[in-house]
């Protein structure tokens, strides 16, 4: 079972540094396009960025949490704050620019939350198996 574990942790890993390495490159790239065709973003463009990059942000701190693979509640840690912030980023996109675009919503938000279960699923399983697996004596 310590095998599937492991697996589930490595699968979790793999794709949230998919989804990281993509947004955040796809981020960059648009920064670089708009630079080279001397576009300057406006202020409401910047204001509806801020809060991604910010959500953005603080789902690569929760991911940083997961990197210990034998430490359960900073692996919980981690992926309750990266499935926080996947829901908020599910939901900004639809807030801000009208419920017809919850599909864009759920893009941006699935790529997050799905690693996030995978850490969560190998917390909580392998924790609750280390516990009682621990001999009490007196």
């Amino acid at each position: 079972m310590h095998t599937q574990g492991r697996q589930l942790w490595i699968f979790g890993m793999i794709l949230s540094s998919l989804a990281y390495l993509f947004f955040i490159g796809t981020f960059v790239l648009i920064g670089i396009i708009s630079l080279i065709e001397g576009e300057t973003p406006s202020s409401d463009e910047i204001l509806e960025l801020l809060p991604m990059l910010g959500m953005l942000g603080i789902s690569f701190v929760g991911f940083i949490f997961t990197w210990k693979k034998n430490q359960f509640i900073r692996i919980k840690i981690g992926a309750l704050v990266m499935i926080l912030t996947a829901i908020g980023q599910g939901l900004f996109i639809p807030i801000t620019r009208g419920w017809n675009t919850y599909i864009a919503g759920l893009m941006y938000s699935i790529p997050f939350l799905l690693p996030a279960i995978l850490f969560l699923i190998y917390a909580i399983s392998f924790q609750n198996k280390e516990i009682s697996n621990v001999e009490i004596t007196a």
